[in-house]
């Protein structure tokens, strides 16, 4: 039986990737495009140089909501 935590009562390391795929700022977008689908994700933090997170992209904002798939399939 798996028991249900209630989210604020998790520790951050329940929860994150400790070392997620990044993409930097000044990063094309096609790049973030191809990282997103090499590793299978939706969305891809934005980090500056000292890897701090500037933002959040996500696949959506890439693509819109249409229907779209990748390599023409």
């Amino acid at each position: 039986m798996q028991i249900k935590k209630n989210i604020f009562e998790l520790a951050v390391e329940d929860v994150m990737t400790k070392n997620p795929r990044t993409a930097g700022p000044d990063s094309p977008a096609y790049d973030a495009l191809n990282i997103m689908e090499q590793y299978q994700i939706t969305i891809l933090p934005i980090t500056n140089s000292i890897g701090k997170i500037e933002g959040i992209l996500h696949l959506h904002d890439i693509l819109g909501k249409g229907d779209f798939k990748f390599n023409g399939k």
